[in-house]
């Protein structure tokens, strides 16, 4: 009897051009509309007041001057000559070191 039932389904389901293959896939997908999240709603955004800027608010970021960049590079150049003078302590004592070994190495 349910064979009887699927039949006359399919029979009244069926028009020029739809097979009953494409029936049973029909069936198989997944309404879209269901799956998809509620739209988004947009609203005005409340933390932003005005684009306009008062004139404090519109000041250019400021150029570094000609002294602050001399205090800038005397400050790389003092760095430098720490780092060169440290390097310098490490050869010194390395050749301390290197003749000391050599000293005992010829006796």
């Amino acid at each position: 009897m349910n064979k009887d039932n699927l039949q006359k389904e399919l029979k009244e389901k069926i028009k020029e051009g739809i097979k009953p293959s494409d029936l049973k896939k029909a069936k198989k997908k997944p309404n879209k509309k269901a799956d998809l999240p509620p739209p988004i709603v947009q609203s005005e955004d409340e933390g932003y007041i005005s684009e306009e800027l008062s004139e404090e608010e519109n000041i250019i970021p400021t150029i570094p001057t000609p002294n602050q960049e001399i205090k800038n590079l005397q400050n790389q150049i003092k760095a430098l000559e720490r780092q060169l003078q440290t390097y310098k302590d490490f050869k010194e004592a390395d050749m301390k070191i290197k003749e000391k070994l050599k000293g005992e190495i010829g006796q």
